[in-house]
């Protein structure tokens, strides 16, 4: 027998005894989740453990406050455990929202949960349980997770099927529920832009203003203000043509405010100077501002 045959008979036994160990694991499992746990014995023995207290939250605030985009975070600890080898003591922790239904994020290490960022538009409470639950199908469950693959197609839909079922049945013995408001996220200030057609020149000098490039971050731009810094009048659009009729150093300040309140002000310089070369009569030119609008 050659070499390439011997190759291709291995690849085929490991392929096979691969094979047979996958549909004995999957076919395991569905045996597995066949079986019926007896709600009315759970039950029996919840009533002898209710109200020992076992379950502890933090933080144990009534009302937790958080900015949109932050995310919450709650530890539970289970005071004690119960001398019984049949049922064991567990935490559990929700995220219920307004909107849809988000599950914690749990890192597997002293019930620490996570939850995803938060929206502002969504009302949220975290329900922390301590539950009593079947031991050995708890283990077993959690074995089961150990050994199926969750980069096999197959395998990964038993995973999640184990995860939804890892505590039932189950009876909540402990239950604390805590409201979680979301304030808006810190609102941040727009940033005002300025465009000048000219910065420098003689007087009268006549300038073509926008704000036009000014952005938001987080919202809108909804109020502009100019300021040409020679006692004109205010002008409160985005785009404007001044004229500057004397010489001096002008600060020309453009403020714009955001839909929240936020306000971003920017600052330029217009050097105006007085032209010599200029005759002595001059045409009058009408001093102030002129809005530009789009034709």
């Amino acid at each position: 027998m050659n070499k390439r045959w011997i190759v291709l008979i291995s690849l085929w036994l490991i392929t096979n005894a691969f094979g047979q160990g996958h549909n004995a694991l999957i076919s395991e499992v569905k045996d597995f989740l066949k079986q019926d746990w007896s709600s009315e014995e759970l039950e029996m023995a919840a009533a002898m453990y209710t109200g020992n207290n076992f379950l502890q939250v933090f933080p144990n605030h009534s009302n937790l406050t958080y900015r949109e985009g932050e995310q919450a975070g709650f530890v539970l600890l289970l005071e004690g455990q119960i001398n019984n080898p049949t049922y064991q003591i567990v935490a559990r922790g929700m995220f219920p929202a307004r909107n849809r239904e988000v599950e914690l994020l749990d890192t597997g290490l002293n019930y620490f949960y996570q939850s995803p960022p938060l929206n502002y538009d969504d009302q949220y409470h975290f329900i922390g349980q301590a539950r009593i639950v079947y031991a050995e199908q708890l283990k077993r469950t959690k074995d089961y997770l150990a050994r199926l693959n969750p980069s096999d197609p197959e395998e990964n839909r038993y995973r999640e099927i184990l995860k939804n079922r890892c505590d039932n049945p189950y009876i909540v013995l402990e239950e604390v529920d805590l409201t979680i408001n979301v304030l808006p996220a810190e609102n941040q200030p727009p940033v005002a832009e300025i465009y000048a057609s000219v910065i420098e020149g003689y007087a009268p000098l006549q300038v073509e203003f926008s704000g036009e490039n000014s952005y938001d971050h987080d919202g809108n731009i909804i109020q502009y203000q100019w300021n040409f810094g020679d006692n004109s009048t205010v002008v409160s659009t985005a785009s404007v043509s001044h004229v500057f009729l004397s010489s001096n150093t002008f600060d020309v300040k453009l403020t714009v405010v955001d839909d929240r309140g936020g306000i971003g002000e920017k600052v330029i310089q217009i050097n105006v100077e007085e032209d010599t070369q200029l005759p002595e009569i001059i045409p009058e030119i009408e001093s102030g501002s002129k809005v530009i609008t789009d034709t």
